[in-house]
């Protein structure tokens, strides 16, 4: 008589495949630039902290908040016309340029840049 798997056994190797396919994904919950620079090759947007930043200056709600420069928090240090993205990288700004995040009426994932003494906003791009 042949022994079966020990049901047990094949819960524990169905939950092992399905961390490790869940591991094994490295953009999971997260909008990389290439999602974005696929949809539209002219995006404006930059990377910071593993996070994808999209310019929302002409975004009526970004332009209502009164949003105040706060402390730096990052800088652009390379420009790329590429899906190849990784922190301090634009498909824009130019390399130099000063992240700085916001001070506003309300918590947000907005942050400030300036380029030639004008400010621009960026919203962050998070999935869910």
């Amino acid at each position: 008589m042949k022994k079966r798997p020990n049901a047990t056994f094949s819960y524990l190797l169905v939950i092992l495949c399905i961390l490790l396919t869940i591991g094994c994904s490295s953009s999971l919950g997260k909008v990389t630039a290439k999602d974005i620079l696929q949809q539209d090759p002219d995006a404006d947007i930059f990377m910071l902290n593993d996070t994808i930043y999209s310019n929302a200056t002409d975004i009526e709600w970004i332009k209502e908040n009164n949003y105040e420069k706060g402390s730096m928090i990052g800088e652009i240090t390379k420009k790329v016309n590429t899906t190849s993205f990784k922190n301090g990288t634009s498909s824009k700004l130019p390399v130099g340029t000063k992240i700085y995040s916001t001070y506003g009426e309300e918590i947000t994932s907005v942050v400030l840049v300036e380029v030639n003494g004008e400010y621009l906003y960026y919203l962050a791009l998070i999935e869910g």
